[in-house]
């Protein structure tokens, strides 16, 4: 009965161990060589590739300028294209990644 306990008692620090909740990095950005149409307006296209290590989530990206764009999110690596407000000439632009609220 004992090592029964203790298999199963180790069996769930595992599982628990495995269930995480959502964690997202940003592994990479790039600018894409063209602009896009969004509601009548002109946006320059941005690569965007997101990390999650944990579980499955729903992310909001904030780009100062532009509409905020609310993307789900698997496990592992993913591509996604953003849009940053047409520029002229080389700028820096705020942006926020924002998950769960935070």
């Amino acid at each position: 009965m004992k090592k029964l306990s203790l298999y199963l008692f180790c069996s769930a620090l595992i599982i628990a161990g495995r269930a995480q909740g959502p964690q997202v990095t940003i592994k990479a950005i790039k600018g894409l060589p063209f602009l896009s149409l969004r509601d009548g307006r002109s946006y320059q296209s941005v690569e965007l590739s997101l990390e999650n290590g944990g579980d499955s989530t729903e992310v909001t990206v904030h780009i100062k300028g532009a509409p905020d764009l609310r993307v789900g999110v698997g496990g592992g690596s993913r591509p996604i294209e953003v849009f940053a407000p047409e520029v002229k000439k080389a700028t820096d632009v705020g942006y926020r990644l924002e998950s769960g609220g935070k």
